[in-house]
């Protein structure tokens, strides 16, 4: 259809221009034709539309309202106040003299959602606030002596997706709480939790108790407001029976003598117990490693994977776990089943011929070995304080294997020996296997079949120097300060005694005393005593008593009982031996038992030996605590 349209050419515009429009309206459009077909569905189109539309609203409304309504209002009320958890503050761990083992530090985490953070550095952190981005700050963990206590104390590290589950079922069960209730108690990812050590032991009472939050929340999760607060209460702090000047002066010696020319050893362990209580006083595993390495936000990946990665197992706990043939050290056992059992008496006296020979077998002893000599008549004493093979070959056949099976038993060597971290490893006699004499021979003195951790070796030590009692080792102090703020262990189990007669201790006894005397075998611990200087005005006060503490000039002499140990370990082509020694001091009334093994070290006495005087050294030169 054509819409007719007149333009005119020309239009004045005056005062009259207003009429003039009014006036030439029709002009400029014309009236359609009365034959013009008008439209007469579009508007059913429209309302077409209208009535589809209402319909999926009502229907929509219908769904939300009565079929889902239940679920849509559960969801509004709980978007609305939100529970939430707040972290308790660790404890903090630290040694028998105060010294802080293990802190709290503040960490910052760099969140890309719920399930992906790291840790970022300080300087990070800072960078992120200044771009108004959020940072997230939590409570982390640092150890000062490092490498020191690392065995001992362990390390914390973020909580894994497979341990989460693990620990929050845990959880559940002791508080009862299903599974779909919200869990205070709980882990979450991004939470710390105890690897090793005492962190691990000791998890529960260093993590404290965590709090929750009531909030109001708006729709796009803004807080409003706090409904409700309940403060999470601080772990408790742990004192450990770690003296930690010992512990330093130790892992110093240790370290100087696994790096010194000539050592081709792997590793070396120390472990020092105080006799009357059972304490741990001292426990380095060398090579050690930093706990920090687990908590640095500045942490490179390849710096984790050397020390998983290392032959010389630094993460290994050698004074808990590691076994290794005894030699020597292991006399003990067999000398008081012997003296227990009848076998031998504090007469018996053995002829030392230098070897002896069973068929085409041969066994001879270490000084003849050596320097082709032979030590005459030797009765128990001698024997343990010289360490003579012969005497024990021979009382090793007299007692029998089963016999000495027994005793080693009752000194704890085929059980694991608790002392309140993990790792502990049982000992061994004798596997299942046919049994000869010359078996029992070379478990007389300390090889064959025989395997035992240092933790053992001081043990039965430990027995020794308290007059037969064993008090179970414990890595937490028995005293702790009684703020309370401080975790008071239970009642600790009381010494019990093994049932040694007066006689067999004091043989025994005294055997050890003379192989630290002229004479012995541990020729470093002869004539043992601190240096002391008459006119120092701040001078350790000892307790000179003429037996413990014997005055001399220019020192205090301390008596010290040992036994040394030099054990055949691979191939007897490569003639390789561990170097061991354990001593106590002072004899009749000792304070600590220090246990060395260096691996491959060669003989206890030339390497084990200065090791463990050191150690006394620095016990008794500074006084004790």
């Amino acid at each position: 259809m054509e819409a007719h349209i007149r333009r005119k050419k020309i239009i004045r515009l005056g005062s009259g221009f207003g009429e003039s429009i009014a006036a030439n309206r029709n002009a400029y459009f014309s009236k359609p034709s009365a034959d013009t077909p008008r439209t007469s569905y579009g508007w059913f189109i429209s309302l077409a539309a209208c009535c589809c539309f209402f319909v999926l609203l009502m229907g929509r409304l219908f769904y939300l309202t009565i079929v889902n309504g239940a679920y849509y209002r559960d969801l509004g009320e709980n978007n609305r106040i939100h529970e939430e958890r707040i972290a308790p503050i660790r404890g903090v761990i630290y040694s028998r003299d105060g010294e802080v083992l293990a802190s709290n530090r503040p960490v910052s985490k760099r969140c890309m959602s719920t399930d992906e953070c790291r840790l970022i550095s300080h300087e990070e952190a800072l960078e992120y606030e200044a771009r108004g981005e959020k940072v997230t700050v939590q409570l982390g963990r640092t150890y000062p002596k490092k490498e020191s206590v690392a065995h001992a104390v362990g390390y914390v590290g973020e909580i894994t997706e497979e341990q989460l589950p693990v620990k929050n079922e845990e959880i559940r069960s002791d508080y009862h709480l299903p599974s779909e209730e919200f869990c205070q108690f709980c882990y979450e990812m991004g939470d710390y939790t105890g690897i090793s050590g005492v962190e691990e032991t000791f998890e529960s009472i260093l993590r404290g108790t965590p709090g929750k939050r009531l909030v109001e929340v708006d729709s796009f999760g803004k807080e409003l407001q706090e409904l409700a607060k309940v403060d999470a209460i601080p772990g408790k702090n742990v004192y450990v029976s770690i003296h930690a000047q010992l512990q330093e002066q130790a892992t110093l010696v240790l370290e100087r003598v696994r790096h010194s020319p000539g050592y081709n050893g792997l590793g070396a362990a120390v472990i020092a117990t105080d006799p009357k209580s059972g304490e741990v006083l001292l426990l380095y595993s060398s090579p050690s490693y930093d706990s920090n390495l687990f908590v640095n936000e500045e942490l490179d990946s390849s710096l984790l994977t050397s020390l998983l990665t290392d032959p010389q197992q630094p993460l290994f706990n050698r004074a808990i776990s590691g076994l290794y043939p005894p030699g020597s050290t292991f006399k003990i056992v067999p000398a008081v089943a012997a003296l227990e059992e009848g076998n031998v008496q504090a007469d018996t006296i053995i002829e030392d011929t230098g070897i002896i020979s069973i068929g085409s077998f041969s066994f001879s002893n270490w000084y003849y070995t050596q320097y082709g000599r032979t030590e005459g008549a030797v009765d128990i004493v001698k024997a343990i304080s010289r360490s003579n093979d012969i005497f024990f070959y021979k009382l090793g056949e007299w007692t029998g294997v089963t016999k000495i099976e027994e005793w080693a038993k009752k000194f704890g060597l085929t059980e694991p020996i608790d002392i309140g971290i993990s790792g502990s490893v049982p000992g061994s006699v004798r596997r299942k296997r046919d049994w000869y004499l010359g078996d029992t021979y070379h478990l007389a003195i300390g090889q064959g079949d025989l395997l035992a951790t240092p933790l053992h070796v001081n043990t039965w030590t430990q027995i020794i120097a308290d007059d037969g009692m064993y008090c179970q080792p414990t890595i937490l102090k028995r005293d702790p300060p009684s703020q309370g703020d401080s975790y008071l262990p239970a009642t600790f189990s009381s010494c019990k005694p093994i049932g040694l007669k007066p006689e067999t201790l004091h043989l025994v006894q005294e055997g050890m005393r003379q192989s630290c005397s002229s004479g012995g075998t541990a020729w470093p611990l002869f004539d043992f005593g601190i240096p002391v200087a008459t006119d120092s005005a701040d001078r350790v006060a000892y307790p000179v008593d003429g037996k413990n503490y014997i005055q001399e000039p220019g020192k205090i002499r301390i008596p010290v009982a040992c036994k040394t140990g030099t054990a055949e370990f691979g191939s007897p082509e490569e003639k390789r031996t561990h170097a061991w020694l354990t001593a106590f001091a002072p004899i009749d009334d000792p304070e600590i038992v220090v246990t060395v093994l260096i691996e491959g070290g060669g003989e206890g006495s030339s390497v084990a030996g200065p090791v463990v005087k050191e150690i006394l050294e620095e016990w008794f030169g500074k006084g004790r605590e």
